[in-house]
């Protein structure tokens, strides 16, 4: 079941997106219901995981 769409315009060529869903069971290895869909400026796969180890980082040191 979708929860949330929402597409808001930035400027005349550039927008954001979210989309959730809550899904009717768990999926293995979650420890909630919902999938997601949220956009990402992809520029190169070097950029991807430098940011993804940023944000692994991140959440580490909120724990």
């Amino acid at each position: 079941m979708q929860l949330l769409r929402q597409r808001l315009p930035l400027s005349e060529d550039a927008f954001a997106e979210v989309v959730v869903w809550r899904v009717p069971n768990r999926l293995q290895g979650s420890e909630h219901a919902f999938k997601y869909r949220l956009a990402y400026k992809f520029e190169s796969l070097e950029k991807l995981l430098d940011d993804f180890w940023e944000h692994v980082d991140t959440l580490r040191g909120a724990l």
